[in-house]
């Protein structure tokens, strides 16, 4: 296996909201409307004061049933799935402990979602971790997977994922080939989809990944460092010497037609190539949140695109609240069916703290003696390939302030099989994966967390089925289903 040296890599531009800190209780802030403190009393009607709540609902299992099963995936392979089945226990469970005296995950009639819209921004945030709107379906929407053909596409000049073209049967290689994020992976799995790198495009709507550097001191030489990513190429594969740009394919030799939808990061494609494959569904992620064209596609999809994927995994979709043309559909659309199959290590057989790579810069000198024993601290690394086996091996990650995160790193860990801790004030936007318990806001309060989860096992393993669960609804289930709805209605109009 040829290894190279890392490769240089424009800068992620992240634009985030402000933190709010949070101080619960919220309904005694100030301001607080008659009608929000009702919505407030029908948000909490599963919970009682006295410490015992209901059932945690379950996005992929329900009361006798082996989610390991249900999901097609070999308990085997993993016992803490056969624990986590048995964890379920009774009905009731008595108020989980947790450094921020956390409680149950309590879900909501999903018509309530579009009330959240009149709570204030501290009220919403502090539900987003502890309040779900609506059921899913007993019936899981993996078992009705319609055939599709797919085609995953980006830029020559996109550096987020695979740095080689490819699909489901090379997944190992795909994935090792990538400078940043592992991406959709379940889009290959599950629908074995192509992914396509494309040369650029000059057409006007093909340059908005302009506007990330707009305002930058110097856009001119960030221009230079966003095209330099033609030369990108895999750290480690069975052949790392060719750049994408050298793999790239010109759009206009591809037959479009021969797919049903096709995924495109950044609008890869120009509305010329669009146009003219009327029945194929395209959908569009947009990578620098923030971003006039990202703003602009929440009022209405761009360069003839039918669907626009927000790269989001909120609890409650307000704020801004999705039209009919928008999906909440995480970059991060892994399962832990992927990871399974690309290496993941069971629960019992894996040790040490994965931190995140900012996090791993600022971590106090002391911290490590602070931890248990015997749980080293790893931090993550610029191959892919070995960064993927660090994540598989870890059995926590920690993600620590001061700076604020979208999440990927924090998602990705999760869908991976760690039980993911960080700092809430790290997580403004995507922090539906965050759970009360596992929210340490200073250094000594990650080293007592981590202390008494080694401590606790079964409380562990509780918290770990609970994160996982929300990772499945949030991460695939959830946006599987908004997206094949669209796509749905897209065949009975008449396109196809």
């Amino acid at each position: 296996m040829v290894q190279l040296e890392p490769q240089r890599v424009a800068p992620d531009h992240p634009v985030s909201r402000p933190d709010f800190q949070e101080r619960p209780p919220f309904f005694r802030a100030k301001k607080f409307s008659p009608k929000n403190r009702i919505l407030l009393l029908l948000a909490f009607q599963n919970s009682r004061i006295t410490g015992e709540v209901k059932k945690p609902f379950s996005s992929f299992s329900v009361q006798g049933r082996n989610p390991g099963r249900e999901e097609g995936i070999d308990p085997s392979l993993d016992p803490s799935l056969k624990l986590s089945a048995r964890a379920q226990g009774p009905t009731r469970h008595r108020k989980t402990r947790g450094l921020n005296g956390g409680m149950r995950d309590v879900a909501v009639p999903g018509f309530l979602e579009p009330w959240a819209l009149g709570l204030p921004r501290l009220g919403l945030r502090w539900l987003e971790s502890r309040v779900f709107p609506g059921r899913p379906s007993a019936r899981s929407v993996l078992d009705e997977i319609p055939a599709i053909r797919i085609a995953l596409v980006k830029s020559e000049l996109a550096a987020h994922i695979y740095t080689r073209p490819g699909g489901s049967s090379d997944l190992s290689a795909l994935v090792a080939s990538t400078p940043k994020m592992f991406g959709p992976t379940s889009l290959l799995t599950l629908f074995q989809a192509d992914f396509l790198i494309v040369k650029a495009s000059n057409d006007p709507e093909c340059q908005h990944w302009k506007e990330s550097f707009a305002g930058d001191p110097d856009p001119a030489a960030t221009q230079r460092l966003y095209e330099a990513h033609r030369n990108l190429r895999p750290l480690s594969a069975p052949d790392p010497r060719r750049t994408q740009g050298e793999v790239a394919e010109d759009p206009e030799g591809i037959d479009w037609s021969r797919y049903d939808a096709v995924f495109c990061h950044d609008l890869a494609l120009p509305r010329r190539i669009v146009e003219r494959h009327p029945r194929v569904f395209w959908s569009y992620w947009i990578g620098e949140t923030g971003t006039p064209s990202y703003k602009r596609s929440y009022r209405g999809p761009l360069a003839g695109y039918h669907c626009f994927l927000n790269g989001g995994s909120r609890n409650w979709r307000v704020r801004p609240s999705l039209r009919s043309h928008v999906v909440e559909f995480p970059y991060i659309f892994q399962s832990r069916r992927d990871h399974l199959g690309l290496g993941a290590r069971p629960a019992s057989e894996r040790r040490g703290v994965l931190l995140e790579r900012v996090t791993s810069e600022k971590i106090p000198a002391w911290f490590s003696g602070r931890t248990p024993a015997g749980l080293p601290l790893i931090s993550t690394a610029e191959n892919a390939a070995e960064r993927l086996s660090r994540m598989h091996a870890c059995r926590y990650f920690l993600q620590m302030g001061p700076h604020t995160f979208w999440g990927n790193g924090l998602q990705e860990a999760v869908a991976a099989g760690c039980l993911a801790l960080a700092d809430p004030a790290t997580m403004p936007n995507n922090a539906s994966l965050l759970l009360p318990e596992l929210g340490p806001r200073s250094w000594p309060e990650a080293a007592e967390l981590l202390r008494r989860l080694e401590e606790e096992p079964a409380w562990r393993e509780e918290l770990q089925r609970r994160q996982a669960e929300r990772a499945e609804w949030l991460l695939v289930r959830r946006p599987l289903r908004d997206w094949l709805n669209r796509w749905t209605c897209f065949r009975k109009e008449g396109r196809r």
